[in-house]
């Protein structure tokens, strides 16, 4: 079970686990969103 307020960290490790799985130069897109709060968006990129 994942404790509410921690989904934006999940999404985004889930993203950094998958893309770390990909060459050099993929990139993904995350977007998150808080419960009454600021939305957050993150482009990562392998190296």
């Amino acid at each position: 079970m994942i404790p509410v307020g921690a989904t934006g960290a999940r999404i985004l490790s889930q993203a950094i686990k998958e893309l770390s799985q990909h060459p050099a130069g993929e990139r993904a897109i995350v977007s998150t969103c808080t419960d009454g709060g600021p939305d957050g968006v993150a482009l990562i990129e392998t190296v």
